[in-house]
């Protein structure tokens, strides 16, 4: 995995992409100082990065530093993915809406959770989704469905 910040146009942009310089997560945070997760809000880039064809100040960060700042942007919603694991057991179907495609798959919200459908053929958003959980992602706080 490579970390990378982008300080571009008052905005920071923190990514973690794959060998394959693929985004899997990202976290923005805007000219108000918000911060923006991938696991909550369809803010991450699309498609493979070339750091140098990046606009903006772009380098390379360690993986402690873009941790850290997960967790920090990420912390507000531990609770709520508690209570949903409690909720939501292996084993057990969902419905669920198509909002996005990452490169972990479809992701699906629910009426109080979030879900990655994997293997899927799914293609279009705004789609019913009903699934089973095989899984939970701990980083994103997804219920893993298939």
């Amino acid at each position: 995995m490579k970390y990378i910040l982008i300080n571009y146009d008052k905005e920071l942009f923190y990514i973690e992409l794959n060998l394959d310089n693929i985004p899997l997560r990202q976290i923005i945070r805007d000219q108000n100082y918000k911060l923006h997760i991938s696991c909550r809000e369809d803010c991450l880039a699309e498609g493979s990065i070339s750091i140098n064809e990046l606009d903006g100040d772009c380098k390379l960060i360690k993986k402690e530093e873009f941790e850290f700042i997960w967790e920090l942007s990420s912390n507000h919603y531990r609770k709520s993915w508690e209570k949903t694991k409690k909720k939501y057991i292996i084993g057990e179907k969902i419905e669920g809406i198509s909002n996005y495609f990452y490169p972990q798959g479809v992701v699906v919200k629910g009426n109080d959770f979030f879900a990655i459908l994997i293997n899927s053929k799914v293609n279009f958003i705004n789609c019913k989704i009903e699934a089973k959980i095989i899984g939970y992602d701990e980083i994103n706080m997804w219920l893993i469905v298939k």
